[in-house]
């Protein structure tokens, strides 16, 4: 059982999905070895809110921990200069970012 369980956070890490629910809002996707990730919101959010985009907030908080829009895949990412895998903290600093918008603007969703 992943800690993400009933977050409204998709988690998509080492090849494969680690959480994810029919209702969540988010999805977090770590590349190989952990060394970039990317945010964008599900089909679930998209379809709940006709947003087709991270809602401001969320663009802002990930863009204060080091995410930038990508605009070839149109995700917020963020990858380490160094190629080295994405630290725990850093994780657990995107997470409570996420988290804080879900709980801030999305709860009844």
């Amino acid at each position: 059982m992943s800690s993400l369980d009933g977050s409204r956070i998709s988690l998509f890490s080492k090849n494969q999905w680690i959480n994810q629910q029919e209702r969540d809002l988010f999805v977090v996707h770590t590349g190989p070895g952990d060394v970039d990730v990317m945010i964008y919101p599900t089909d679930f959010f998209i379809e709940r809110t006709g947003l087709k985009e991270l809602p401001e907030d969320l663009k802002q908080a990930l863009t204060n921990l080091g995410f930038y829009l990508d605009n070839e895949v149109g995700h917020y990412y963020y990858a380490d200069a160094h190629k080295n895998a994405v630290p725990d903290a850093f994780k657990g600093q995107t997470i409570g970012a996420i988290l804080k918008v879900i709980r801030q603007f999305y709860q009844n969703l």
